[in-house]
């Protein structure tokens, strides 16, 4: 056991959050860790959450094999089978059938496996589709815009995630599709003025210093009538409101012309139009900036349209899961969520008899996952996790919950680490440490991960290879 696995196993009363590197053990801390605990603890009295029916299995048939072969822990094997080691789904449901009448489902309700969820659910959306295009109402108006292949590319993957586009939807400001226009408008209206603003003090001056280099010239030529054009127009930029001054930016830029002119009629006229390119470009900045138009009407429209498409097949889909008595994953994370959100005297239960919950692979969680967890107030909390291993973005998880929770746990709890990997010897880790050192130095978002440099196992390289190509036909 290194010294980091053990400053681990004797950390206690207060919550604890480990990044772990790959291979550095935190298995075998989970397993450690857990029957630990067992000398103060029954089995009942603690929870271990992992992200695959594999991973529990194994952490469970490893806490089996403790608790059987050590005397000490024997006053445990009589309830070793009712250990919560499993996945957070199988969390949820135990939840959910401890309280069924509350969370109103079928005691005998079972969980679709994934191939007969994602038929459901297809079948669904494509009912959903049909139906949509035999009535031409406003949910067809989606499948015009977005076109009948990517509504039927899209809407199961937000069937999918229906608590995501859920979210979303309920994050737009106000109900309808005017209010959205009005937000949108205000919004863009407000970046545009703010840009405007600041573009006053840079245009007044390539205005004051044309208009000296115009005063200065000779003979009129097609430059010098152009840029008096130009000029008029702009008028003074400190003059006026956003709007005006926008307007007359767009009136001055129609009249730039960069291609006319003799040099004998100006003191430097690459001067002059090096001051006219500067003036055009802040004025095509200005110009490009996004504004209010016909197509973000027709996009909220949609918008609208897409949601009762939406609500439509997620409506076909649970009508068809309620014949089946089940429901699929996604259903046991929300139904607890929500369970646990609108009883708290369950979720205060939970949190009294349960002192302690592990959970692994934190990274991988997603938000409703996070919050059916922050709900079970009470016990001391063990989380592992390493936000470089993130791989699950497609399924909804956001690694922005493990810097979240790492920010949390900093201020009140305890920071770990396992840096040591017990799957490569030192020299490979040392080149990997110094590759990725350059690659993971800019980490500043939420997202991304900062630099943890990893050691080896402590043994040299191997002098032969450990892969070996064995040609087994021609």
């Amino acid at each position: 056991m290194t010294s980091e696995q053990a400053a681990i196993l004797a950390e206690r009363g207060r919550d604890i959050l480990v990044t772990a590197g790959a291979g550095s053990g935190k298995t075998r801390v989970l397993v450690d860790r857990y029957v630990s605990l067992l000398a103060d603890h029954r089995i009942s009295e603690m929870a271990a959450v992992t992200f695959t029916d594999a991973a529990a299995t194994e952490m469970r048939e490893r806490v089996r094999r403790e608790v059987l072969t050590r005397e000490e822990l024997s006053r445990h094997r009589a309830e070793i089978d009712e250990a919560i080691i499993g996945t957070i789904h199988s969390l949820c449901l135990r939840i959910l059938r401890e309280h069924p009448v509350e969370a109103a489902i079928d005691p005998a309700t079972r969980v679709l496996a994934d191939d007969e969820a994602e038929f459901e659910l297809t079948r669904a959306c494509i009912d959903a589709l049909e139906a949509a295009a035999d009535a031409d109402d406003q949910r067809a108006l989606a499948l015009r815009e977005l076109g009948l292949y990517a509504a039927t590319l899209q809407l199961p993957l937000m069937v999918a995630r229906r608590d995501e586009v859920e979210a979303a939807y309920r994050a737009l400001p106000g109900e309808t599709v005017e209010d959205w226009a009005e937000h949108v408008r205000k919004l863009l209206d407000e970046k545009l003025r703010a840009a405007v603003e600041e573009a006053r003090p840079e245009l007044a001056e390539r205005a004051a210093w044309l208009r000296d280099a115009l005063a200065g010239s000779g003979e009129e030529d097609r430059l010098s009538s152009s840029l008096r054009d130009c000029l008029d127009a702009l008028g003074d930029p400190n003059a006026g409101d956003w709007t005006g001054l926008l307007a007359r930016v767009e009136d001055a830029r129609g009249h730039v012309n960069l291609r006319v002119g003799s040099a004998r009629n100006w003191a430097d006229i690459k001067a002059v139009r090096a001051a006219l390119r500067c003036l055009r470009d802040k004025a095509d900045e200005l110009l490009g900036l996004p504004r209010w138009n016909k197509h973000d009407q027709i996009a909220l429209e949609a918008l609208a349209s897409l949601r009762r498409l939406f609500d439509d097949a997620c409506s076909r889909y649970s009508s068809r899961k309620r014949e089946l008595v089940a429901l699929d994953y996604l259903d046991l994370e929300i139904r607890a969520t929500e369970l646990l959100s609108d009883h708290p005297e369950i979720a205060a239960a939970y949190g009294s008899r349960l002192r302690h919950l592990m959970v692994d692979e934190l990274q991988d969680t997603n938000p409703t996952q996070i919050a059916f967890l922050d709900l079970l107030k009470g016990p001391e909390r063990f989380f592992v996790g390493d936000v470089k291993q993130a791989i699950y973005r497609f399924r909804g998880s956001d690694v922005r919950n493990f810097t979240r929770l790492h920010t949390q746990i900093s201020a009140s709890g305890a920071i770990h680490s396992l840096s040591q990997s017990f799957r490569a010897h030192d020299p490979l880790v040392g080149s990997l440490n110094a590759l990725f050192e350059h690659v993971f130095a800019d980490a500043r978002e939420e997202f991304e991960a900062p630099m943890q440099a990893m050691t080896g196992r402590g043994t040299e390289a191997p002098e032969s290879p450990y892969l070996v190509l064995l040609p087994v036909s021609n």
